[in-house]
């Protein structure tokens, strides 16, 4: 349960870090190739750049990692655990499910 929820929230910190560069220029192909090449190399970025993007990769996974994210979080509150910088991760890749869902059906969760 931890490792998938520590993948998740790696794919979300991805989707963060492309956000980001796309706010500085920076072409999300561009930056998940120079990704590669540093520390910032995990199997969450390979999964991510071989299918081009993290809203590909997020519709791709999102079934199975949706539901290990509702069951860490359940968990964690049953225990009363914080999830701490991990649920920023998790609510990272919930935002990134919810635009690659946007992007199938032509609608947008921006404000």
């Amino acid at each position: 349960m931890l490792n998938n929820a520590l993948f998740a929230a790696q794919i979300g910190l991805l989707a963060e870090a492309v956000r980001l560069g796309a706010a500085f220029g920076v072409e999300e192909s561009v930056l998940l190739e120079a990704l590669g090449h540093g520390s910032a190399s995990s199997r969450a970025l390979t999964g991510v750049a071989a299918r081009g993007s993290v809203a590909r990769f997020a519709a791709a996974v999102g079934g199975f990692l949706g539901k290990d994210m509702d069951v860490v979080r359940r968990v964690s509150a049953g225990h009363g655990a914080d999830l701490g910088a991990l649920g920023g991760g998790l609510d990272a890749l919930a935002g990134a499910l919810d635009a690659a869902a946007g992007e199938r059906t032509g609608t947008s969760t921006a404000g």
